[in-house]
């Protein structure tokens, strides 16, 4: 049983003797720590700090003391939560309590639609307790006192629901070295970029970036390149509206504003000085590239728009950029059209993949707890390989198990388990079909040949996949991507997100009209793909004949039709007998092994036939 300590009887209660009935019914469960009256927004009330007790904050993840506020008014207005953020803000509440989870006391259930109407337009990631009298009274007679009108305020709200770029802390996990990174290189007026899958949480570390900066009274400014009101723009416009923005930011808006956009920039960023630092974010850089697929005049003016900003980081070495899409190929790539990519060599680039295990069991924890779902280690592992880590999936998956909890009325605090999501894997999947596509939709669009592997991967074209796999570049982005891993010495693909294979494979079949996974060619194809796959192997039996030539091997100087029939239609064994004779010659080993693996795939394949 909690209780109130002594200090808040004699500071605040003996102020307000009325307001002792109302936290009676909170004792069993906490106690109350300290108190007094604020004001703020012209509004008056009363505010707690309340400490769970250990039973308390095990069942619903009160890690930290809460905060109780008592308006002295009866009617709820919207500078009450005013009041209430700014409260939350300052000392002692700042750092000392959970800045998103505390009790308000209000009248009645008119009075809550108004808290969740207000939180709802505004966008607060607050999760409020609202307890009216009745709540009070029902508590101080039940047996389980507070705990009921808790449990069914904390317990069904979903916190794993979130679709968009996360805009506050609380919901943000992992990603700590990357945005040590991206600090260091604002400092240093240095160029970052990350590159990854759809809604791995690119734009969420953009904005967490930006809170960042601007602690640091230092301007960041966020361009969303998808948008039809940027894309559409031009090199001259977009030029313009960024001088717009960081004259607002720099209070000079009436300053150079007749001078034409590229003179203008040069002139503002004397303005800036050299202790101060501007930070460009250019999101979903692909819709302003010259990849872009709905407005051609990119294919010049992003020429255009990043010779004028990199001789300008160049020249007053205050600016800095931060870029985001879905692979590397607008920095990697040294000429378009003949013409120097400006970005090429000035922007060094990471790929954020999913969160890695220890990030998602944290999240799974702390959210988690929250809404009475404890995660056991076999379910996180299990949730770690379907989706990889990734964000979106995960986070949609773990709604999908708190919804299956609530329709099948399990009371809570309950444990899911591998075998939970194992019994639910069906329904997860059919109601996640939406997400799956709309992970890998840019890669289809912009980059169709790497979309292409992918879908030879799930088709059981290995011997196709290893051809495009020769490419550097196909092959280093799928697997930066936390796609696929690919054998080195095979070249053959390992899926490493079970959700999107599986989505893939059925896409894929769905869309050709085939029955089975694998893909099958048809009778007229079978002697064009038999012809192509034997002329691959006498390709390499050809590679071979002459890396044994070249290191004079007397036993085998020379490779006539007898002798390829005779390796034709030696065993594994032997060929390997051959191997261990020849290791040291890397030429012929590697020959050798190769000849065993396209031996392999040859015999699998001729059975099916695939393309």
């Amino acid at each position: 049983m909690g209780r109130i300590k002594q200090e808040v009887r004699l500071e605040h209660l003996s102020r307000f003797p009325a307001e002792e009935a109302q936290l009676e019914p909170l004792l069993n469960g906490f106690e109350v720590s300290w108190a007094r009256e604020r004001k703020a927004y012209n509004t008056s009330l009363s505010v707690y700090i309340l400490t769970p007790e250990n039973h308390l904050a095990e069942t619903f993840g009160l890690n930290t003391q809460i905060a109780l506020f008592i308006p002295h008014y009866a009617s709820f207005q919207p500078r009450l939560f005013q009041a209430i953020y700014q409260l939350l803000n300052e000392d002692p509440l700042n750092g000392r309590v959970d800045r998103n989870t505390f009790l308000l006391l209000c009248g009645n259930e008119a009075d809550k639609k108004i808290v969740f109407d207000y939180i709802t337009e505004h966008a607060r990631n607050w999760i409020p307790i609202l307890l009216t009298s009745e709540d009070l009274a029902e508590a101080k007679r039940a047996r389980w006192g507070i705990r009921h009108p808790l449990a069914s305020q904390i317990f069904t709200r979903d916190l794993f629901n979130q679709e968009l770029p996360l805009k506050t802390d609380i919901d943000f996990f992992g990603r700590e070295s990357l945005l040590f990174d991206f600090r260091d290189a604002i400092s240093k007026s240095q160029n970052r970029a990350i590159f990854g899958l759809r809604k791995t949480g690119k734009t969420s570390v953009l904005f967490k970036a930006m809170r960042s900066l601007s602690e640091k009274d230092q301007i960041a400014l966020y361009y969303d390149c998808k948008k039809p009101r940027i894309r559409r723009l031009t090199y001259p416009d977009f030029l313009s509206l960024i001088c717009n923005d960081i004259s607002e930011k720099l209070g000079i808006s009436s300053q150079f504003k007749n001078l034409e956009p590229d003179e203008r920039i040069e002139r503002i960023a004397q303005h800036i000085g050299k202790k101060r630092r501007v930070c460009l974010i250019f999101d979903e850089i692909e819709y302003v590239s010259f990849l872009a697929k709905l407005d051609p005049h990119w294919h010049i003016d992003f020429i255009n728009l990043w010779q004028t900003l990199w001789s300008l980081q160049s020249e007053f070495r205050n600016f800095s950029f931060f870029i985001s899409g879905v692979n590397p190929t607008v920095v990697e790539i040294d000429k378009i059209s003949g013409i120097q990519n400006p970005l090429f060599g000035i922007v060094s680039y990471q790929y954020l993949t999913g969160l890695n295990l220890s990030e998602l069991r944290r999240m799974l924890h702390i959210l988690g707890r929250r809404m009475g779902l404890e995660f056991t280690e076999s379910a996180t592992l299990a949730l770690h390989r379907k989706y990889g880590g990734h964000p979106l999936l995960t986070r949609k998956a773990c709604s999908f198990i708190h919804t299956a909890v609530q329709i099948e009325g399990t009371e809570r605090p309950v444990s899911i388990s591998s075998e939970f999501i194992s019994m639910h894997e069906d329904i997860l999947d059919e109601n996640m079909e939406f997400y799956f596509k709309h992970v890998l939709t840019e890669l289809e669009d912009f980059y169709p040949d790497e979309y292409e592997m992918l879908k030879m991967a799930v088709a059981g074209q290995r011997l196709d996949f290893s051809e495009f796999a020769t490419d550097a570049s196909l092959r280093r982005h799928l697997e930066s991507y936390g796609l696929v891993s690919i054998d080195p010495k095979t070249n053959i693909p390992t899926f490493m997100i079970d959700c999107l294979r599986s989505y893939l494979e059925r896409e894929t079949a769905r869309k050709e009209g085939r029955q089975y996974r694998i893909r099958l060619t048809t009778g007229d194809e079978r002697a064009s793909w038999l012809k192509a796959r034997c002329h691959q192997i006498v390709k390499e039996f050809r590679a071979l004949n002459v890396a044994i030539e070249d290191a004079m091997v007397t036993s085998y100087s020379r490779m006539d039709t007898f002798f390829i029939r005779k390796i034709l239609l030696m065993s594994d064994r032997a060929i390997q007998s051959l191997l261990s004779k020849h290791s040291s010659t890397f030429a012929i080993s590697r020959s050798l092994r190769k000849l065993i693996e396209l031996r392999r795939i040859a015999e699998n394949e001729t059975i099916s036939f695939p393309i």
